[in-house]
């Protein structure tokens, strides 16, 4: 038996939803970090009976469990972990005609309905009339941008597109409670030649994000953290109600 090993870990983290029939085992995608933190109360007994003082008694207390997990993944269903949302799926990118725009402003941004398909045909049209392109607006990522001198656009007017969008995700933030889910974490040590090393959780309830970085220099990271839960289905006193961990010798 060793009693020197050194640990450096890698390893992909699975997440499955509790309560949910034939749910998933899930990856998180490229995670950078897996932590588990205890909290602990402290309780000291003074020794009041000598003149030094100090301590007779040090009693310490779980007060609980927490997991931090940094992943590279901006996968929608990642994010709608860390936001508490619904994500919906618009997987139709049929033509779009009529999309209606009331009383627009000149030099100001129209956001369409759906992201456009920017290498299909855009049209602008007032009332049975065709807006063209040129000195009225200029096609965006979202829409179109109705320049500040267009000439076939007065300001107040009601204007309708046609356009062909581009299959989208939209993340709902901070819809839906916290669902409890199951993680397990299929790693490897590299400081041990890359044996397996394997962590299980039995309930976590992430909770919301505290920030959602959208402009930066670096790839984004999506910072969750999660309250890791007694399970009440473990019984017996020598098999943990909150994590365990895995290696091989």
């Amino acid at each position: 038996m060793s009693y020197s090993r050194s640990f450096m870990g890698k390893g992909t983290i699975y997440r499955r939803k509790r309560g949910v029939a034939n749910a998933p085992l899930e990856p998180m995608g490229n995670c950078s970090k897996l932590v588990f933190n205890v909290e602990q109360e402290r309780i000291d007994e003074l020794d009041y009976e000598s003149a030094g003082g100090g301590k007779r008694m040090t009693i310490y207390r779980i007060s609980g469990v927490t997991a931090a997990i940094t992943t590279k993944n901006h996968d929608p269903m990642i994010l709608a972990l860390g936001l508490r949302g619904i994500v919906t799926e618009q997987d139709s990118v049929a033509p779009i005609t009529g999309e209606a725009h009331a009383d627009v402003a000149k030099g100001s941004l129209i956001v369409f309905k759906r992201f456009p398909d920017l290498t299909q045909p855009i049209v602008v049209k007032k009332g049975a009339t065709t807006i063209a392109q040129a000195s009225n607006y200029e096609p965006k990522r979202v829409g179109i941008f109705i320049l500040a001198d267009a000439a076939g656009v007065t300001a107040g007017d009601d204007i309708t597109v046609d356009y062909t969008p581009l299959a989208e995700d939209t993340v709902e933030a901070l819809t839906v409670s916290g669902d409890e889910y199951y993680l397990f974490f299929d790693g490897l040590n590299e400081a041990a030649s890359g044996k397996p090393h394997a962590v299980e959780a039995m309930r976590l309830n992430f909770s919301p994000m505290k920030s959602l970085g959208l402009v930066t220099t670096e790839l984004g990271d999506v910072e969750l953290e999660a309250e890791v839960l007694g399970d009440e289905l473990v019984m017996s006193e020598d098999e943990s109600k909150y994590f365990r961990v895995r290696s091989v010798k």
